[in-house]
């Protein structure tokens, strides 16, 4: 970042995090208040509906007394228990006097739904929307419940008549009571229902998105809206629980459902049992709150990011000779060394204009003299390559003197002189260059057949390795620093025929080159001395492991540690172990 920037987001930050801070705390109080004054309403309307279904008990119970104090209505239902036969002016005077009073007396309470009377005997004609048979009572859904007179009956549909007649009213609940006589028993059965939706005004209807009604009857049974039922089948068990252990009065208690911090309020409802419970999500209060929160937030930041494009204008203004500095700077380092920063005034940037200047003359001195030891390392590299066309000189005199012998037929010296020729053009090409395990088996051939030169005896060399093997890189004048080696400290007192044996052991990850000979072999203390040398143990007395330690040091420095050089004493002679890394 620009010293500008930095400075815009230090002030940036500066007024962000104590706005914020204050932010989240207003947030945090308003939703504290936000959520009591939601579970306030939440209580008022646990209080309105018990006081609803206290008046809609009273209701019932009294239009039940009505109903079963009516001596015509117990003498109708008497006659018809005996099987008595009614005329039809009789029916229609009881229809006219006491069916359309208790009409009206329905009718004119807007709080009940339906008054019913259902008695067994299929002779006499119904007297809607009074009097039924006992059989079109059976067509409700509380007659298989398992209830008996004086109780209350919930939350089911009028399905007196069929569909396609009268629409069925649903969400119904009724006191059920059974009309006795002294002498006669069983006389018919009364229903007086009132709307649940007028008793309980939250239960059935389209839920909020921060609250859940469930009515809890005295057997446990659980009446929502269809959308809660699955709500309501997966916490039954703990919101059962939870109420079991509820006090006889309005109550509030905050529990966590499946992760989610909810507030469950309920009352009891005396008279018909049970409790009104609501469950209120603690997101779904302050979802709104946090909306609005997040766009106060949104819209400090968008101001506060325009604030800061102010600001830096404004320091940018104010370092403006700095950046004058630094553009020179900048010119310097993409090469232009006669760039000179003006007078600046004798403040700290005035003072680095001034040091950057002398900062620039210094560069421009070293340069100066790099060019020249430029100058000498060239004059180097000339002198080089006329020793290198020397050696040319020297290639091509070799090759002629060996074309001497073959026109003489003295092929055994035109071999040595090729093989002389091929050492010395290997040796003296590139010496830090990293060739293949075939080219330096060749030079090895080479020195050998210059070497058996001078033996009375015969030096073979067998090469046992694969054509992958062959292939793996290594560096130059490896191999034949350890084959004159086995030459000189191994073969060379035994005097006598014999073979240098080259094979491979591939593993997984590292290939291990073995040069084996059959001479005199090694001693334990200098076999000691030598893996001392190799580890970097100074030993005075190890002079003959110079050539083993440089050619151990070279592998380490071309592959890595996993690299290096080993020698092991064999029951015949002694073998020299070469680790190369298979991932080189």
């Amino acid at each position: 970042m620009r010293l500008n920037q930095k400075f815009t987001m230090m002030v940036f930050c500066i007024v962000l995090i104590p706005v914020l801070l204050m932010a989240l705390l207003f947030f945090s109080g308003m939703r504290q208040t936000l959520t009591e004054d939601r579970l306030r309403d939440i209580e008022a309307d646990l209080t309105q509906t018990r006081a609803n279904v206290e008046k809609a008990v009273d209701l019932c119970n009294m239009t039940t007394q009505v109903f079963l104090n009516n001596s015509n209505l117990l003498e109708f239902l008497s006659a018809a228990k005996q099987n008595e036969t009614f005329s039809p002016q009789g029916l229609i005077a009881f229809y006219r006097g006491e069916v359309l009073a208790f009409e009206r007396l329905v009718n004119a309470n807007p709080y009940l739904y339906q008054v019913r009377v259902f008695y067994d005997n299929t002779r006499i004609p119904e007297m809607m929307p009074i009097l039924y048979h006992t059989g079109r009572m059976e067509r409700l859904a509380w007659t298989d419940r398992d209830w008996h007179s004086g109780t209350w009956q919930f939350d089911y549909a009028d399905t007196l008549f069929p569909d396609e007649v009268s629409k069925p009213v649903r969400h119904l609940m009724c006191l059920v009571t059974t009309i006795d006589d002294f002498d006669l028993g069983d006389l018919g059965t009364l229903e007086v229902s009132v709307p649940m939706d007028d008793v309980m005004t939250d239960l059935f209807a389209s839920p909020r998105d921060d609250a859940r009604y469930f009515y809890v009857d005295q057997a446990d049974a659980w009446y929502c809206h269809p959308s809660q039922t699955d709500f309501a089948a997966a916490h039954r068990e703990e919101l059962t629980h939870l109420l079991d252990e509820a006090p006889g009065s309005i109550d509030t208690v905050q529990i966590r459902l499946n992760g989610e911090r909810v507030w469950v309020s309920s009352i009891p409802l005396g008279t018909i049992g049970g409790r009104y419970v609501a469950v209120t999500a603690h997101s779904a209060l302050t979802r709104r709150l946090s909306q609005f929160q997040w766009l106060f937030l949104t819209g400090t930041v968008a101001l506060l990011t325009v604030l800061a494009f102010g600001i830096n204008r404004i320091v940018k203004a104010m370092l403006r000779r700095f950046y004058v500095v630094l553009d020179a700077i900048l010119q310097v380092q993409d090469g232009n060394l006669a760039v000179t920063v003006p007078d600046l005034g004798t403040d700290e940037i005035g003072l680095l204009g001034k040091q950057v200047n002398v900062m620039v003359s210094r560069i421009s001195l070293l340069m100066e003299e790099n060019v020249n030891r430029q100058l000498l390392a060239k004059n180097s590299e000339i002198r080089a390559l006329q020793s290198q066309i020397n050696a040319h000189f020297l290639y091509n005199v070799l090759e002629s003197i060996k074309m001497m012998a073959e026109v003489d037929e003295k092929y055994e010296i035109a071999d040595a002189i090729h093989s002389l020729g091929q050492l010395l053009r290997y040796s003296m090409r590139n010496p830090s260059a990293i060739v293949t395990v075939e080219a330096e088996v060749e030079n090895c051939r080479n020195y050998l057949t210059l070497m058996n030169l001078r033996f009375d005896y015969h030096v073979a060399l067998e090469n046992r390795l694969s054509p992958d093997v062959m292939q793996l890189p290594l560096p130059k004048m490896t191999l034949q620093p350890l084959i004159e080696n086995a030459v000189v400290h191994g073969i060379g007192d035994a005097a006598r025929d014999t073979v240098i044996l080259l094979e491979a052991v591939d593993e997984a990850a590292v290939v291990e080159l073995r040069i084996r000979d059959y001479g005199r072999g090694i001693s334990t203390h200098d076999l000691e001395s030598i893996r001392g040398r190799l580890a970097g143990e100074p030993d005075a007395a190890a002079g003959n492991s110079i050539g083993l330690k440089n050619v151990h040091d070279r592998l380490v420095m071309a592959f890595g540690s996993g690299a290096g050089l080993d020698i092991t004493a064999e029951q015949q002679g002694a073998c020299v172990h070469i680790r190369l890394p298979r991932d080189t």
